[in-house]
């Protein structure tokens, strides 16, 4: 019996090599780390299965393709239309991230409110000066929109602290432990006037593009925050960037843009409560996550040898981008 051709982009040590010799009388292996060496277009001609982050320009002759694992929760790169073989099967690592990712969201909203990245600028200064005023957490109100595996975890934390929380996704009917309302996005206009915290945590589709954009960011409470750690393109970020400097918002946390890195001339550089992150709160090679992902992998090559199901395969039809 052929060995089906499987491609690993990712970096793995000599012992998590290892982990896939279970699989050598059905998967003929091809470790290439990515971060190391280039990958050409014959690496990916001929694999069926493929590992990691394959360079999407390449895709377009992965004739044999049948199955992509992604080791990130975001998976929009790749789902504009003729970037994947039609009937390849993409899953992510849905529920690697979501403890980490929340806890850095939490330290960006905390960080944000109690002012502490201007503490830090005036530090540098030799400044010993009061900023005045700050947030409480306990009695506020969050908007958490996407309350998938980190925006379910991110809710946890907040209503620890007594915020009381607002969650919005696709079924409404789905229970989220730390939510104290759900609604669908068709309730979302009414929801944001109502939030002292909203925190984006959404993937880039069609339906989520622009999602906030310069009307719904006007419709914001004055002196609320805005959190995004999920895609750029979901925000307006020049009305967001309007909204701070005319003091409408108090500030606003973000981790993702529409362009990374973000361009160096950038206005939003200079603003004061802006606090930006270079897209790293997901932090895929942290142990905690990493060992999760890598869980995941062996665990759908043993389904995939099978003939079975596999874990986190996601609905293509909700990224039907043009």
């Amino acid at each position: 019996m052929n060995k089906i051709k499987t491609l690993v982009l990712i970096t793995l040590t000599d012992t998590e090599k290892k982990h896939f010799t279970q699989f050598n009388d059905r998967l003929d292996i091809s470790f290439k780390d990515i971060k190391e060496v280039p990958i050409m277009r014959e690496d990916i001609e001929d694999a069926e299965i493929i590992i990691g982050y394959p360079p999407k320009k390449f895709l377009e002759t992965a004739k044999n393709l049948k199955w992509l694992q992604v080791i990130s929760s975001g998976v929009d790169k790749y789902m504009r239309n003729g970037i994947l073989p039609k009937n390849t099967i993409i899953t992510n690592a849905r529920g690697s991230y979501g403890e980490a990712q929340s806890e850095f969201m939490f330290s960006m909203l905390i960080a944000l409110i109690k002012k502490l990245h201007i503490y830090r600028d005036n530090q540098k200064q030799s400044k010993w000066q009061s900023e005045g005023d700050v947030m409480m957490l306990r009695g506020s109100t969050a908007l958490v929109i996407g309350l998938g595996d980190i925006g379910g975890e991110f809710a946890k934390l907040l209503k620890a602290f007594g915020v009381y929380v607002i969650g919005v996704r696709r079924d409404a009917t789905k229970p989220s432990q730390g939510a104290d309302e759900i609604h669908s996005f068709t309730k979302l206009d009414s929801l944001i006037p109502r939030a002292d915290i909203i925190a984006m945590v959404i993937p880039a589709s069609p339906e989520t593009e622009n999602l906030m954009n310069s009307k719904r960011i006007s419709m914001m409470k004055k002196g609320a925050v805005l959190v995004n750690t999920g895609r750029g393109v979901t925000v307006d970020n020049e009305a967001l960037c309007d909204a701070v400097e005319s003091g409408h918002l108090a500030g606003a946390a973000i981790d993702v843009f529409n362009i990374e890195p973000i361009p160096m001339e950038h206005r939003i550089w200079e603003i004061e409560n802006l606090l930006i992150t270079p897209h790293v709160a997901g932090l895929d090679y942290m142990a905690h996550n990493w060992s999760h992902t890598l869980t995941l992998i062996l665990e759908n090559l043993q389904l995939y040898c099978e003939g079975k199901e596999l874990r986190n395969k996601v609905d293509k039809s909700l990224y039907e981008f043009s």
